[in-house]
């Protein structure tokens, strides 16, 4: 046909595979997407029968979770490892299939996408520990600014540097120096996810600013909705 380059089709076609995810993993989740996708989008009242059964699917899925990973925020970092804050139906595909949890996967994702907004968030995961967070990282944000720095200041064993762990009675007293009002033990133990006398990580620590941003700097993707900003960016002199 007229036109047409045979090389530049092969390396456009090239182009596109390299953006897909060829594993056996990505193409398991694909084929659920594309013969059950997800989330309705004209939502109806459920019966009480359906609430029932999605609450024990909720249950079981958090019971195999914490047999597998010990904590709920130890879950999450596997079902999150690029730290969004929420997840799209084909990566809750992806962890499933690497927990080798590939039953009930689309009234499961119903069932924890309780708003129905095609993501689930740590907070439809385990609410409770979510709202515990929360409100960690929001008096973190109050002290210092970020997770990150209230980490140098107030947690690490070694200052500004940031390596090394916090241990229990150092965690603690940094809770008390940012004015936390919460559980701090359970917060620790939240944190603690290899549920080590050695304590937590910076990284583990850190990850409290990406799950709960609440705007991303300008450029940067929109963690709140998993789309990139549509906004201009604002002049600079």
């Amino acid at each position: 046909m007229e036109g047409i380059n045979n090389g530049a089709l092969a390396s456009s076609f090239t182009a596109t595979l390299r953006t897909r995810d060829m594993t056996s993993q990505g193409m398991t989740a694909a084929m659920i997407m594309k013969d059950d996708p997800a989330s309705p989008s004209a939502p109806r009242v459920r019966t009480e029968e359906e609430e029932e059964e999605m609450d024990r699917l909720r249950k079981r899925f958090r019971s195999t979770l914490l047999s597998r990973y010990h904590t709920m925020v130890g879950a999450w970092l596997q079902m999150d490892p690029r730290g969004h804050g929420r997840i799209s139906f084909y990566d809750f595909c992806r962890a499933c299939r690497d927990m080798g949890y590939e039953r009930e996967t689309k009234p499961l994702w119903e069932a924890l996408d309780r708003n129905r907004d095609g993501f689930v968030s740590l907070d439809e995961l385990h609410g409770r520990t979510a709202k515990l967070l929360a409100a960690f990282r929001a008096a973190l944000v109050e002290a210092h600014g970020s997770a990150e720095v209230a980490w140098g200041r107030c947690f690490s064993p070694n200052g500004k540097d940031g390596f090394g762990r916090c241990k229990s009675e150092a965690f603690l007293k940094g809770c008390r120096d940012v004015n936390f009002s919460g559980d701090a033990d359970a917060v620790f133990t939240a944190l603690n996810v290899e549920r080590t006398s050695m304590g937590i990580t910076q990284k583990e620590f850190n990850m409290l600013d990406q799950w709960f941003k609440s705007s991303p700097p300008h450029g940067n993707w929109d963690y709140e909705h998993l789309r990139p900003s549509s906004q201009a960016l604002p002049a600079t002199n």
